[in-house]
């Protein structure tokens, strides 16, 4: 008391660290920053220098014989004879009936259905000109006539006077009595025919030809070899 007494403060060694564990020298700004040195400019490419130059496409070369035509017709089978009815192209797979001036045959139509193709050669024969387009006429007023469940459906056909020839495109089918009923004999120990199997068919037998009698029509020929068996259901 009385007499005054002169605190003196030192500061904290060099070496002791304050708050986050950082020494006073980490926290020490140089009071002169070095300049920079200036930025060096890079070339740039030109993008015209980068870029492909133009090519012509040049289209790989059609094949040639029967495959060339099936590639170049869009829808058909690659490999095979084409016949073109009304510009739609059919393929053909194999012949399945053969006569005196026509001939049919299983094609595939470019939806991928497999139909039957009646080719007629007239040869300048007006007498079976007219006949075929009579039988083409009649078959139009049966599908008109909703009987296509129990008579053979034509879907197009075509008259080539070039040509000489009548191209009909139809259902295909299965196949035709004839050969069921030998096919059905082979399975029986006696060879008879089943009670069943007679009545089921004779009954669609006596249907298709009633259908056609009630249009006015008379089938010439009528035999088990032009009765065909489609999807089941005999036409």
């Amino acid at each position: 008391p009385g007499s005054s007494v002169q605190v003196r403060m030192r500061p904290p060694p060099a070496s002791q660290s304050h708050g986050g564990g950082l020494s006073e020298r980490a926290f020490a700004l140089p009071s002169h920053t070095p300049a920079r040195a200036p930025l060096t400019p890079v070339p740039m490419t030109p993008i015209r220098s980068i870029v492909a130059p133009h090519t012509t496409h040049r289209p790989p070369a059609a094949p040639s014989g029967v495959v060339a035509m099936a590639c170049a017709t869009p829808g058909a089978v690659a490999g095979a004879d084409v016949i073109s009815v009304n510009g739609v192209p059919y393929s053909k797979l194999d012949t399945i009936g053969r006569g005196g001036t026509s001939q049919v045959f299983r094609v595939l139509s470019p939806d991928r259905k497999i139909l039957a193709l009646k080719q007629v050669k007239f040869d300048s024969d007006p007498g079976l000109l007219e006949a075929v387009v009579n039988e083409i006429e009649l078959m139009k007023l049966l599908r008109e006539r909703k009987l296509n469940q129990v008579i053979i459906e034509l879907f197009d056909s075509e008259v080539k006077m070039e040509e000489e020839t009548v191209y009909m495109v139809m259902e295909c089918g299965e196949i035709d009595l004839a050969h069921m009923l030998q096919r059905q004999r082979g399975t029986e120990r006696d060879g008879t025919l089943s009670e069943s199997f007679i009545c089921m068919y004779w009954q669609q037998m006596l249907t298709a030809v009633h259908a056609i009698h009630e249009a006015r029509v008379i089938h010439a020929d009528l035999k088990p070899a032009n009765f065909l068996c489609v999807q089941g259901a005999l036409k």
